[in-house]
């Protein structure tokens, strides 16, 4: 019977310690937002921007493209309202996969020929407006 009156304290414990997040939302015309909530009202706002803003640039690296910062947004915490910090950020530049030979294995077979086997690595180039960067 104990249990369940201390099942809910620790889910409400559990609940308390993470930092809620939109993930990453399309607002249009290429630009996209993040926003972290603390988890208390009494929360700094820089590690807030400091996780959004990585998880914005996660985003761009996984998509192969450069981060741009646009603008962000503090809120600060009330008693009935929790910080936030919401990044505005845009993924630019158009990548290339440019993949190139960089060493070769050589190895015996049956009959005494030689197979080889290329070792190929992916260079990235990316690619905006005013060229090659």
């Amino acid at each position: 019977m104990k249990i369940i009156y201390v099942l809910p304290v620790i889910v409400l414990s559990l609940a308390a310690c993470s930092t809620p997040t939109t993930g990453v939302v399309d607002r249009g015309n290429g630009v996209m937002t993040v926003t972290h909530q603390a988890p208390t009202a009494y929360h700094p706002t820089d590690p807030l921007k400091i996780s959004a803003t990585k998880e914005a640039g996660d985003y761009c690296v996984s998509l192969g493209k450069k981060f741009v910062f646009l603008h962000s947004k503090e809120t600060q915490g009330r008693p009935i309202q929790y910080p936030e910090s919401e990044v505005i950020f845009k993924c630019d530049g158009m990548t290339i996969y440019h993949p190139t030979v960089v060493g070769m294995f050589l190895y015996p077979t049956v009959g005494g020929s030689v197979g080889a086997v290329l070792i190929v690595t992916t260079y990235i180039f990316s690619f905006n407006k005013t060229g090659r960067s």
